[in-house]
């Protein structure tokens, strides 16, 4: 997410989340989901919104909102109910929903835009970095295993796994993985950043998950 919140990566209670909206808009080449700003103006009734409340995910489909934006907010909105291993619900917007984004009612929501949208840099699966956290040697470390495609048979369960896909980065833990190795991921990762990465970059967002775990971006990214 765009800045962090205060709790940072390494205090995070379970059920403590962050409110998220992704607006799910077909450009010319593809149906695209970006994450938006949470307030009203973000949201409009041509395209498709999905709110990410933690253990709530609301999928809001505007009037004018065509069948692909529909298909793919519906993926999105079963894929993170799925990372959250049944906790979270599927809800129609109601009350929280509105409030969350500072309107009363569906008749705040703005009027469809028709306006072209620009593709935005997406995900390429063949130019991803897979990096291996590590502490076989007796000290945690950060090395780059991979460049290129990426496989999942490339990950092993005993350590953590940092995947570059460029417009986002993935912690991917193992299950036997180490404390050590679990509790310095995601400070390696900070450093890779701020010695890898330029000024645009900096705000790349780092997504974490679990051996089994489901999302999207990250299945478009590793083969198998």
């Amino acid at each position: 997410m765009e800045g962090g919140i205060a709790s940072g990566f390494r205090t995070v209670k379970p059920d403590q989340y962050a409110t998220r909206l992704f607006q799910v808009r077909r450009t010319k080449k593809s149906v695209r989901a970006s994450q938006v700003k949470v307030e009203i103006k973000s949201l409009n009734d041509g395209d498709v919104f999905v709110m990410d409340m933690g253990l709530k995910i609301y999928t809001f489909i505007g009037k004018e909102a065509n069948a692909f934006e529909k298909l793919k907010g519906g993926a999105i909105a079963h894929n993170l109910c799925a990372a959250r291993q049944g906790r979270a619900k599927k809800m129609d917007p109601d009350d929280d929903f509105w409030k969350a984004l500072g309107a009363k009612g569906p008749q705040d929501c703005p009027p469809p835009d028709h306006s072209e949208q620009a593709e935005e840099k997406s995900v390429d699966p063949e130019n991803c970095t897979l990096f291996r956290v590590s502490d076989a040697t007796g000290a945690v470390t950060f090395k780059q295993e991979a460049h290129g495609k990426i496989s999942m048979s490339q990950f092993d369960s005993n350590d953590v796994f940092v995947l570059d896909a460029q417009v986002e980065i993935f912690v991917w833990l193992g299950k036997g993985a180490s404390k050590a190795e679990t509790s310095k991921a995601f400070a390696l990762v900070d450093e890779y950043i701020k010695k890898e990465k330029d000024a645009a970059s900096s705000k790349i967002p780092v997504t974490q998950i679990k051996e089994g775990q489901v999302n999207h971006v990250f299945a478009g990214c590793v083969k198998g």
